[in-house]
């Protein structure tokens, strides 16, 4: 027994001495495996971060951008992830925290992206009536004692924050009008989270008037014939639904970006898609259409803050002309 033990030893350490010469002096392969093993390596396709802003229901917002999102990578080879924000401010941050690559942004949000960040705008939404701006309204219920904007004096107008028709068009009329919204016996703003909830607002009570999107409110009106509201004052026009792409976006990439969404009125996938957004096409557009914004910017002066968007006013380009702001 003590023999066979002393054996079956010797030859475990045998076996073990063997494998490591081996390991020590087994051949090696220089070049690596040969073409036929070696893995594929893909080409890495670029992803478009595209953040969308909140004008109604975020989660509405992003099922009618999910078709537009897939006909996107379908025409341009690229991966387009939909980020939605719960409010224009946090869009905004997005854009300056390079959270995201490409939005699309209200005029506003689209200047201050251009003056913070230098992002470029590079196209516009075009309604199906051939529109491709909107504008600003303060409207009233019609049975309303309100019937001109200086009988709004002590009142409360809802609006919705870093809007240029909820927030800042107001507030300029404000302004222009010669009152002081600081003070209790002018008009005062209130927030709302959305244009929607503007109206709620108004309907309810709560509010005594309203600001928002133009288009917003015919649409509400349009499935809500029983409501009736009387304008009381409408701002000039500004670009509708601009798409800005991130300044470090690869000039390649926002060119066929560009180019896929000012062609998808000439193919039939893509006037399917556009109905869907009630969309006819989209449009070129550049940082000149939005004049109408610096001139209510220039006329508000120190008196931006009231605005409540935070940071600073974006500046005109020193090249970009002026033009008339409002017209209520």
């Amino acid at each position: 027994m003590k023999w066979t033990k002393l054996l079956l030893f010797c030859s475990f350490v045998g076996l073990v001495l063997a494998v490591l010469a081996w390991l020590a002096y087994r051949p090696t392969i220089e070049n690596g495996p040969t073409t036929a093993s070696q893995p594929t390596t893909l080409p890495t396709v670029p992803v478009i971060r595209l953040g969308l802003m909140p004008e109604r229901d975020v989660f509405a917002v992003r099922r009618e951008y999910q078709e537009l999102s897939v006909y996107l990578q379908q025409r341009t080879g690229y991966g387009i992830d939909l980020a939605t924000s719960n409010s224009y401010r946090n869009v905004l941050r997005d854009f300056e925290e390079s959270r995201i690559d490409a939005a699309f942004l209200g005029s506003l949000v689209a200047t201050l992206a251009v003056d913070r960040t230098g992002a470029q705008v590079i196209a516009r939404a075009e309604q199906t009536s051939g529109i491709s701006t909107y504008t600003g309204v303060i409207f009233v219920p019609e049975s309303s004692s309100i019937k001109e904007l200086c009988d709004l004096k002590g009142k409360r107008l809802a609006g919705v924050r870093t809007t240029m028709s909820a927030a800042l068009y107001p507030v300029y009329e404000c302004k222009r009008n010669h009152q002081d919204e600081s003070k209790p016996e002018h008009w005062h703003m209130v927030w709302a989270g959305t244009h929607e909830s503007v109206i709620d607002e108004v309907l309810s009570g709560r509010a005594d008037a309203g600001a928002i999107k133009n288009l917003r409110l015919d649409a509400f009106e349009r499935t809500h014939p029983e409501q009736k509201f009387r304008r009381l004052a409408v701002s000039a026009p500004v670009p509708d639904n601009a798409l800005l792409v991130s300044r470090a976006m690869n000039p390649d990439v926002a060119a066929k970006l560009r180019s896929a969404l000012l062609a998808m009125h000439t193919d039939e996938e893509g006037q399917r898609v556009l109905k869907t957004l009630g969309l006819k096409r989209y449009v070129p557009c550049s940082v000149e259409d939005f004049s109408a914004i610096y001139d209510m910017v220039e006329t508000l002066g120190p008196h931006w803050p009231r605005t409540a968007v935070d940071g600073p006013p974006p500046h005109r380009p020193t090249t970009r002309p002026a033009s008339a702001a409002g017209n209520g």
